[in-house]
């Protein structure tokens, strides 16, 4: 196979905190973008169980019975990779598994692959991945891109805003050509917006909740997790539902069954919600967990996360912050096209609560179109998939070749894929190699002191890192200015 026409395996990876979405694809092969794919979950973590030695990765988490004190060791820790070796052995454990629809587990040298990773990614993150896939995994060539273009591939739209509210964090990305506004370029990327609290921060407020009032189930982490899952909910006016539960607890009260080893079948090691039409008939050995105003409370932090101590906006504000950095131009379209994905939108009347929300933060000549991927969780993961299989695909992969003559700074697959390769950086009057390395070069030209001067490796990166102004902190401008060239 040659690495010029990329035509060959495909891995797909979506390398979220909590778990990993993979795919393969067979480029030349059966594959079709109509055929959707067999997406396969693995928890990205290294779990020990107590009182065991046994330390087990990947989806072998996923046979425990008992899943009640478990130790997990996670390669990324707000949103970025912050344990290589950890990461390695989990994508180690990903490549060696029987996929759906291939006999067996193909070797990596063999293969493409695209990876996802955070807007804003850290330089130094992306220079450890580039080593991690060309010099452990020796794969021919990959692409990084963030998640949130991924999910507009897969929904078929290119000027969109998506809404991504994940396991670490949550980050509106307005998603339009780049455009210069009064003489600087505006991309998606300095038009991001993030908010640092996700799924596993609800998870964790409900298992302090519980612990504090009945159970204590602070070493649960995956029992919580479920019961978040199975029982809470969006309230669309919030005040107003809660004022209804102080007058009628019982209006939403649900019992969960928790997981004894005993009473519940096999089958459900994470416990079960109880039948109120059994109520009357159920066992004494069962052990309950009354759950009342909790169901509405976890979900109003993605809206009110000051509840909690986190003095950022919620989820609508921060719709509004990155569509407003955008060109004004985009604006109607990237209202008419707002697309939620992430676990963490699943809860019912999500979409609806955010809809109340927005509607008297959006200037009222905009309409407001709101939409839900099919498979919120899954939806990078596919996108991913369609761009394995798209023509543009060829020209966005960096090959093994490049990276072993030109090191990192060849490998912008990700900025790449934004800019779509306008003429202003890419003359058509040379060729698309030359282009790319004169390209990187012209960014050395910053303000001196800059902390990404260091190397060939920052050169790459001064631009499209450079340009992220926003601080994922408060939102403030930071980073190195570049020089109008």
């Amino acid at each position: 196979m040659s690495p010029n026409n990329c035509d060959g395996v495909v891995w797909v990876l979506d390398n979220g905190g909590g778990s990993i979405k993979s795919c393969m694809v067979n480029r030349g092969g059966e594959g079709t973008p109509d055929k959707p794919p067999d997406i396969l979950h693995t928890p990205n973590s290294m779990v020990r169980a107590p009182k065991s030695s046994d330390v087990l990765v990947g989806r072998d988490v996923l046979s425990l019975r008992d899943v009640s004190g478990l130790t997990f060791r996670r390669p990324v820790d707000r949103g970025c990779v912050t344990s290589w070796d950890l990461q390695q052995e989990i994508w180690d454990h990903v490549f060696h598994q029987r996929m759906p629809n291939f006999q067996a587990p193909l070797s990596t040298r063999d293969a493409f692959l695209v990876v996802t990773e955070p807007p804003g990614n850290p330089l130094h993150c992306r220079a450890a991945m580039d080593a991690l896939v060309f010099e452990e995994f020796q794969f021919q060539g990959y692409v990084a891109v963030i998640p949130q273009k991924l999910v507009a591939i897969h929904e078929h739209r290119e000027i969109a805003v998506v809404l991504d509210v994940g396991f670490s964090f949550a980050n509106a990305v307005p998603l339009f050509p780049p455009t210069k506004v009064n003489g600087e370029l505006r991309t998606p990327l300095n038009c991001t917006k993030r908010l640092n609290l996700g799924g596993k921060a609800l998870t964790n407020f409900l298992k302090e909740t519980i612990s504090f009032q009945t159970w204590n189930l602070m070493d649960d982490y995956l029992l919580v997790n479920a019961i978040k899952e199975r029982l809470c909910y969006t309230a669309l006016d919030f005040r107003k539902e809660l004022a209804d539960v102080k007058r009628n607890p019982d209006s939403i009260r649900k019992m969960y069954v928790l997981p004894d080893g005993t009473a519940l079948p096999p089958s459900d090691p994470l416990g079960r919600i109880r039948d109120d039409e059994l109520a009357e008939n159920h066992e004494s050995s069962e052990q309950l967990l009354p759950l009342c105003n909790e169901r509405l409370l976890v979900p109003e932090l993605l809206f009110e996360p000051g509840d909690i101590g986190i003095m950022q906006c919620g989820v609508a504000e921060l719709l509004v912050q990155a569509v407003s950095a955008a060109p004004k131009q985009f604006h109607s379209r990237l209202w008419a096209n707002v697309i939620v994905v992430g676990g963490s939108t699943l809860f019912p009347r999500f979409i609806e609560r955010l809809n109340r929300e927005l509607r008297p933060l959006v200037p009222a000549e905009y309409d407001v179109n709101i939409y839900q991927s099919t498979n919120p969780i899954e939806a990078a993961a596919r996108g991913g998939y369609n761009l394995a299989l798209s023509d543009n695909f060829r020209e966005m992969v960096v090959t093994k070749r490049e990276y072993d003559e030109h090191g990192t700074c060849i490998g912008g697959g990700n900025f790449l894929s934004l800019l779509e390769s306008p003429d202003e950086f890419f003359p058509p009057n040379g060729s698309e190699q030359a282009s790319r390395i004169n390209y990187y070069a012209s960014f050395e030209k910053l303000e001196q002191g800059s902390m990404f001067l260091n190397s060939h490796v920052g050169a790459r990166h001064c631009h499209d890192r450079g340009l992220i102004v926003q601080n994922l902190e408060d939102g403030g401008e930071t980073g190195p200015k570049v020089r109008s060239l």
